[in-house]
């Protein structure tokens, strides 16, 4: 249980960061000016089949690190959560929430330095495979019912609108679906004869033009909450409907480094 950790157990799963520290002759006051990886440790993390996961204080502080250690490597990801639970505006706010689905959609091809904060550690996820399960790969050739198509987009927190203009919308004239997937900088039309998908384009959003026919799309959540619910679900909820995870289950054999390990039992 993420909340009740069993101490014992995770004193023997967690590096304590501070020990690190020492041993590196790293301090707060000059940990923004000492070369945070060296190419030596990068290469050696590169090689590494185990992924990272370094968890702070406060989001200040995961923020700055995350920063130092985007200098020196394009494999960290952030994973920001506001430090208040209560705060649920803020814990949903589009910025956070776009880090947060980015990381969680790269962990599944490959191992990475994932730089969060303590509330962004003990945030609920569903299960790591339910999560992978509902990213839809949409081929030309595939047969849906496009009630039902429509349906799980709805579950992936994708809201209908009259016309797309941002990511996250979808639209339905007839037999024509048009998705603004989060993950891509362009919308997609997909046509349908009856029950088969007869083509996908990508499309321009302001004109609404299709210029150009593709063969597939890949459709990710857009939300952190794959619950088949109409009731509005908030956060601490979650655990009522399905079985919830933590961002370190979606990770690959990770090493963990924790700032201050005590702030887990306050």
């Amino acid at each position: 249980n993420i909340l009740n950790p069993d101490p014992q157990d995770d004193k023997n799963k967690v590096i304590d960061t501070q020990e690190k520290v020492k041993e590196n002759n790293f301090s707060k006051e000059h940990i923004g000016q000492k070369e945070f990886i060296d190419k030596e440790e990068e290469e050696k993390y590169t090689e590494s089949k185990n992924s990272v996961l370094f968890v702070t204080s406060n989001l200040y502080e995961a923020n700055n690190i995350y920063q130092i250690v985007l200098n020196y490597t394009d494999k960290v990801l952030f994973f920001p959560m506001d430090d208040f639970l209560t705060s649920e505006a803020l814990a949903i706010s589009p910025e956070f929430l776009s880090y947060r689905l980015d990381t969680l959609n790269r962990l599944f091809d490959d191992n990475y330095i994932v730089i969060t904060n303590l509330m962004g550690y003990l945030r609920f996820l569903p299960n790591r495979e339910t999560y992978k399960n509902s990213i839809l790969n949409i081929k030309v050739g595939d047969t849906y019912d496009i009630k039902d198509l429509v349906e799980k987009l709805y579950t992936l927190g994708y809201v209908r609108e009259t016309v797309i203009s941002q990511s996250g919308q979808i639209a339905i004239r007839g037999f024509i679906l048009d998705i603004f997937p989060i993950e891509s900088s362009n919308p997609v039309r997909i046509e349908f004869f009856d029950d088969e998908i007869e083509k996908i384009s990508e499309f321009d959003v302001n004109s609404q033009l299709r210029y150009k026919y593709i063969d597939d799309v890949k459709i990710y959540p857009t939300t952190e909450f794959i619950v088949n619910v109409d009731d509005e679900i908030k956060h601490y909820m979650l655990p009522k409907y399905i079985k919830t995870e933590s961002i370190i289950t979606f990770m690959n054999n990770p090493i963990v480094f924790i700032n201050d390990y005590t702030e887990l039992f306050t």
